[in-house]
């Protein structure tokens, strides 16, 4: 697989603009989902997911 980090960038502002755009829904349901990320953040810190480890982040990574 390649890797090219400037277009991923690029992606990753794009769809945060496309979320940024919608209604007051959209927003409280980004705000939910924040929300639901900070209360589950121990949790989701033992997570063992393809996309953690292709960044090949250590665990004393993740907790920083």
């Amino acid at each position: 697989m390649f890797s090219c980090p400037e277009a991923e960038r690029t992606g990753h502002h794009e769809a945060v603009r496309q979320l940024f755009r919608g209604g007051r829904e959209d927003m409280d349901a980004i705000v939910d989902a924040i929300n639901k990320v900070v209360e589950k953040h121990e949790s989701l810190r033992e997570l063992d997911h393809k996309a953690i480890r292709n960044l090949r982040l250590s665990w004393a990574n993740r907790e920083s």
